[in-house]
């Protein structure tokens, strides 16, 4: 029996798919695992799920729901919100972290997040999807919830943000800057 290059060819290519498809099947991520002593999962050096300073159940001040402890809310599904306004500094600092950015603010309300940025004198460039993208999984790391996370590096823009993140930090609620951070949101400049 002759095999033709063409059949020959096709067995390769069946064999290679299969081998592969195994591997794949069989590959598992790592288990995430929390260091005891800094409370991050190990492998994202995320805050830990639970029982972590700065998250709380949504409505409470950081203390169980309804009797619960932490580690029965995490077990039983119950979500838990990011404490944005005493651990928003922790985020930045983490996208503080990456080489475009020399600084940044958050602001969230409800589930949209707002985030400015300035880039460091060393970058020339402007806000890319990839930038934002990565500005944007650090905040949805920290808080699964956000529906919405916009990115912005227009100088006015985010001039506008540092002020109202003072004015939270010195006691303002968020929620009479709805309507500033929205409107920022919607701007043209504004990377969602």
């Amino acid at each position: 029996m002759k095999l033709r290059k063409s059949q020959i060819a096709a067995l390769l290519l069946i064999a290679l798919s299969l081998i592969l498809g195994a591997c794949m099947n069989t590959a598992t991520a790592p288990e995430p695992t929390q260091n005891p002593f800094s409370g991050t999962n190990t492998s994202t050096g995320m805050p830990a799920a639970s029982a972590t300073p700065g998250m709380a159940p949504e409505g409470t001040d950081n203390g169980a729901a309804s009797g619960q402890d932490a580690n029965q809310s995490t077990q039983t599904g119950t979500a838990q919100r990011y404490d944005w306004n005493s651990n928003a500094e922790a985020v930045e600092n983490r996208i503080g972290q990456i080489s475009e950015i020399s600084e940044c603010r958050i602001l969230v309300s409800g589930d949209t997040a707002l985030v400015g940025v300035k880039f460091t004198p060393q970058y020339q460039g402007e806000m890319t999807e990839r930038i934002q993208e990565m500005i944007a999984g650090q905040v949805k790391a920290a808080d699964p919830q956000l529906q919405t996370v916009a990115v912005t590096a227009n100088a006015d823009d985010v001039a506008r943000i540092f002020e109202m993140s003072d004015a939270v930090k010195s006691g303002q609620s968020v929620d009479e800057l709805d309507s500033d951070i929205d409107s920022i949101v919607r701007n043209a400049t504004t990377m969602r």
